[in-house]
């Protein structure tokens, strides 16, 4: 039997030999070898097929650290976290991750700063409202207009010039023509008085003044006086020719406010007290019915009756701004 030498080649280029003694033996080594080529081809192919590829590490969504911005200029080579060389077409996946907390934060602070500017402004709005409103109230109350003077029909506390112990004129004076259409309300810019006795003093000193002036002479120059204790005085009375308002004396009756009234107001029944004069004197046809009320300086170069005692002149019915 013929020796023969078999070779056979796998995919790694080894090279095996087997000896065959025999015919039979050949084709018994023959079969074995082929079998031992297939076996081999596939390990090969399999080693081939499972090619060692590095793991790709995708990086976790939540950093381990956090850094708050990143400017580059003029760079090359720039890396972030591990360097890793890949062969091959690469995709890159960036991800933004919020801080919770961090827009939380400033969520309450947008919240924060809103509130904040919400109730500035609805504070500016309550005081712009208030300011003017607390300032007409104060004035208001400040200058008396909350009295309200109305008059019941209780008599007039009239002290006549008997009682307050007036001296007689020392002159002739002349008649009133009445009802007069007119009556001018004046102050005396003294002290105020709130009983009979000092008020009946002030008039006894007024009219001491009055009869030693070469303007008025010859008597006190009111028609009628009222005090702060609620009281009128007489002075010449309804039916004499007052000295008191020049260019306007024939044709009124003029009534004096004891006391000065440029600083404060007078009295409620200082107010009653005239009120109650000028009915009287209405249904006594002494004074029209629809008479003007004024104060003197309507009508004269004066502060008399005095801002705070005008004021409420000019709430009461009859007053009028037309001569």
């Amino acid at each position: 039997m013929t020796q023969n030498n078999v070779y056979i080649s796998d995919v790694e280029d080894a090279t095996s030999e087997t000896t065959v003694d025999s015919e039979d033996e050949y084709v018994g080594s023959s079969v074995a070898a082929q079998s031992q080529y297939q076996n081999h081809l596939n390990d090969s192919r399999i080693t081939a097929n499972n090619i060692n590829v590095p793991a790709i590490n995708v990086p976790d969504k939540s950093p381990i650290s956090h850094i708050s911005s990143v400017a580059l200029q003029n760079s090359t080579d720039i890396t972030f976290g591990n360097k890793t060389l890949y062969n091959g077409p690469i995709t890159v996946n960036q991800y933004g991750i919020a801080d919770p907390c961090r827009t939380s934060d400033l969520s309450n602070k947008s919240l924060l700063f809103l509130n904040r500017w919400k109730i500035l402004l609805i504070s500016a709005i309550i005081v712009i409202i208030i300011i003017p409103i607390a300032t007409i109230l104060t004035l208001h109350f400040k200058n008396g207009e909350t009295d309200t003077y109305e008059i019941d029909d209780s008599p007039l506390t009239l002290v006549t010039r008997e009682k307050w112990l007036a001296k007689p004129p020392t002159g002739d004076i002349d008649d009133l023509m009445t009802p007069v259409p007119l009556v001018v309300i004046q102050h005396t810019v003294q002290s105020t008085c709130d009983t009979k006795e000092t008020c009946a003093l002030l008039v006894r000193q007024i009219q001491t003044q009055h009869m030693n002036s070469p303007l008025i002479g010859d008597d006190i120059g009111y028609n009628f006086l009222v005090g702060g204790d609620g009281a009128a005085y007489e002075g010449r009375g309804w039916n004499e020719v007052g000295a008191h308002t020049k260019g306007y004396n024939s044709r009124s009756i003029g009534v004096a406010f004891i006391g000065d009234f440029t600083k404060e107001k007078p009295p409620k029944q200082q107010v009653i007290a005239l009120l109650k004069l000028l009915r009287d004197g209405v249904e006594e046809r002494k004074i029209s019915e629809n008479y003007t009320l004024i104060g003197a300086n309507q009508v004269q170069q004066t502060e008399s009756p005095g801002i705070h005692l005008f004021k409420i002149l000019t709430r009461l019915e009859h007053w009028s701004d037309q001569i």
